[in-house]
């Protein structure tokens, strides 16, 4: 029996993947646990291992994107069932049912094109009867979600809990079933629409207004995003490079978080005597004792979640319509570039853990980061970013806010500097860090004293850390 390859689930907020690189050739062997492809998503490049040994056969080529689930590949047990495979002759194993939709990054093969995609519902006659088990009823009930909507992977087609949890991870739209098939009837977009129901739910007035309010837009208000997909013209020696999926979605979320964040700036100067000293005095014995480098930027993440722990409304989220969203872990994600582009892999209860501690998960992050190795664990669920760029000379910056999250700290060099202490003028070695904050949900006076409390622990960590 063949065995289903689908787009991997890298993180909660993951709708699609693209193909970078098959490792194997079409109706190449594969050893399980070897690395089958390379996927590329919007925060990171991920390895593939296979899940099981057999004669590959390729649904969806590289450079395709494609949903979040949907069939990618099938490991045939032999020759045979391979060659059935290819020719569109085998139904895949665990396979959604046959009245699923087809995957779209396959439909250009015609022999493939009937392979279902898992991430698609399956289509139901009315008052057909939903198989599920009871606790993926009661979830179901419990999360207002309509059942139906979902695939089933258990036996015939049965839904069964884990299911249910996929397609909460995977869909925050709560919407009715008839407010569904309206909106996919007029091909609206269900994120663009606002519910009014109970938990946001989107319900049939809202789709309506949405269609009406689609209307009643004028079409000349597609022309100018027409016209800015032409292309430039090009000058001899200029090239146009293609734009990768994580650029994409760097533009976008960069774009979405300025145009949605009510941002506000602030700035403070810091002398870094203390923390340079403090890091002279434990560099020998850290390397020695535990085989790890610790750097300013090792103190600076222990800092700043100690002071988030002093000021809990620096660590929030803004929800639209419910409230400010207080975090109580303080998870600090380091902004950290990489060839293909940006990613801020987090360090888990920054708070809680000690400067060798962070400095040890600092590295293994780096180490990952630039082999691309980055895991969905390692890049989800930061509440506080710090963004150091002190390594380029860079003296100020002020960083765009990593949405979801309210706020972000942007870091610059050290750099020695005249100064006046006690009335007299002193070479001391200075730095400027520069908090982003969203307006909306951090006053002012807020950001003000979560500086002055970063400040106070940056020019005393003896102290702070003892």
């Amino acid at each position: 029996m063949a065995t289903n390859v689908t787009m991997p689930k890298l993180g909660l907020t993951m709708e699609t993947g693209k193909i970078v690189e098959w490792k194997v050739a079409q109706g190449g062997e594969v050893q399980q646990g070897a690395i089958l492809l390379v996927v590329e998503t919007e925060k990171i490049t991920y390895e593939v291992e296979a899940p099981a040994s057999g004669l590959l056969n390729i649904i969806v080529k590289a450079e395709e994107e494609v949903p979040v689930a949907a069939l990618i590949a099938q490991i045939a047990a032999d020759k045979a069932e391979l060659d059935s495979l290819a020719a569109g002759g085998g139904a895949p194993a665990a396979a959604a049912p046959a009245s699923a939709a087809p995957a779209p990054a396959a439909a250009a093969a015609p022999a493939q094109a009937a392979a279902p995609a898992a991430a698609q519902a399956p289509a139901r006659a009315p008052g057909e009867r939903v198989k599920a088990s009871p606790l993926a009823k009661k979830l179901a009930e419990e999360a207002d979600i309509d059942i139906s909507l979902i695939v089933g992977t258990g036996p015939d087609g049965r839904i069964v809990k884990e299911d249910v949890e996929n397609y909460l991870a995977s869909n925050k739209v709560r919407i009715s079933p008839v407010a569904k098939k309206m909106a996919d009837a007029a091909g609206l977009d269900l994120a663009a629409i606002k519910g009014s129901g109970v938990n946001g739910k989107i319900m049939k007035e809202d789709v309506e207004k949405a269609i009406a309010a689609a209307k009643q837009a004028p079409a000349a208000a597609a022309a100018p995003e027409k016209k800015a997909a032409e292309a430039p013209a090009m000058a001899s020696g200029d090239r146009m490079e293609k734009l990768t999926s994580m650029r994409k979605v760097i533009a976008r979320k960069m774009l979405q978080s300025c145009n949605e964040a009510a941002m506000a700036y602030m700035t403070y100067e810091i002398d870094a005597t203390a923390i340079q000293d403090f890091r002279e005095k434990i560099l020998k014995s850290a390397e020695k004792k535990h085989g790890v480098r610790v750097t300013i930027t090792d103190f600076m993440l222990k800092l700043t979640a100690m002071a988030l722990r002093q000021h809990p409304v620096i660590n929030t989220r803004w929800v639209e319509g419910q409230g400010i969203l207080f975090l109580d872990e303080i998870n600090v994600g380091m902004a950290m570039a990489i060839k293909t582009g940006l990613v801020v892999p987090v360090i888990k209860a920054t708070d809680k853990k000690t400067i060798i501690e962070i400095a040890k998960d600092r590295t293994a992050l780096i180490d990952k980061g630039r082999g691309g190795k980055l895991g969905p664990n390692e890049m989800t669920g930061g509440t506080f970013t710090v963004s150091a760029m002190g390594m380029f000379g860079t003296d100020v910056f002020t960083a765009i806010i990593n949405q979801p999250e309210n706020a972000i700290l942007g870091v610059g060099t050290i750099k020695d500097k005249p100064v006046v202490v006690k009335g007299q003028i002193v070479i001391r070695p200075m730095m400027n860090l520069s908090l982003t904050y969203d307006h909306r949900t951090i006053d002012g006076a807020d950001a003000g004293r979560f500086m002055q409390t970063l400040k106070e622990y940056m020019e005393d960590p003896m102290m702070t850390l003892a």
